[in-house]
């Protein structure tokens, strides 16, 4: 981690927003859709995804930015500010489950607030969740269509590795290819669900 990304973190993590106040706890700036500080990736679609943010190293001549894997110690700090024990997250790209696969995470008598990474392991484990044949019945047919290009070209991303990929097949249709091309974590921003305050989950294409 180099000095200048510790410091921006360590700035950012007092969160000292400025502007009017607000009623709802503020987001962690690696989590913020937000956020203009930091352009984490994340890859939703990978099994055992890494956290990645960019370095402020660059090797002479070239401009292309480098990604480094996050510290973990970051991924213990609280993902609100003041902390939550429980929040609820919705998707609108998982349309038309947005509800029913509302991700929940932490419990309101927990003993610890939920983290950076607790709420980003729940996302993923969420999105990795194979679907229910009553649920693909649900869809309609252009729906069906485009999510099952999804998990086609999925699986054929890990054809390089062969028990990967065959894995991936046997395990069916899972949420995540309800984001289609759209499977990079874009951050998170408050909204409102059936007169409820949680976390809208934004999505976006792969980074170019």
């Amino acid at each position: 981690m180099t000095k200048t990304l510790t410091k921006l973190i360590s700035h950012s993590l007092v969160y000292s927003y400025h502007g009017r106040e607000t009623r709802r706890s503020q987001i962690h700036p690696l989590l913020s859709a937000e956020s203009h500080r930091f352009k984490a990736i994340l890859d939703l679609s990978a099994s055992q995804p890494r956290l990645l943010v960019p370095s402020t190293r660059k090797s002479f001549p070239s401009t292309k930015v480098n990604y480094l894997p996050i510290h973990p110690g970051y991924l213990e700090q609280p993902a609100t500010d003041p902390p939550m024990k429980h929040i609820t997250i919705t998707c609108p790209s998982l349309s038309p489950f947005i509800s029913d696969w509302a991700i929940n995470v932490g419990h309101p008598e927990a003993s610890k607030p939920v983290s950076v990474g607790a709420l980003l392991r729940a996302v993923q484990a969420s999105l990795q969740t194979q679907i229910w044949q009553a649920e693909w019945s649900r869809l309609s047919l252009s729906r069906s269509a485009e999510v099952g290009e999804a998990y086609t070209r999925r699986c054929r991303a890990l054809e390089s590795f062969a028990t990967a990929a065959e894995f991936q097949r046997n395990q069916g249709v899972r949420r995540v290819d309800f984001l289609v091309d759209r499977y990079f974590f874009g951050g998170v921003l408050w909204t409102n669900l059936d007169g409820m305050d949680c976390l809208k989950l934004i999505v976006k294409a792969r980074s170019t």
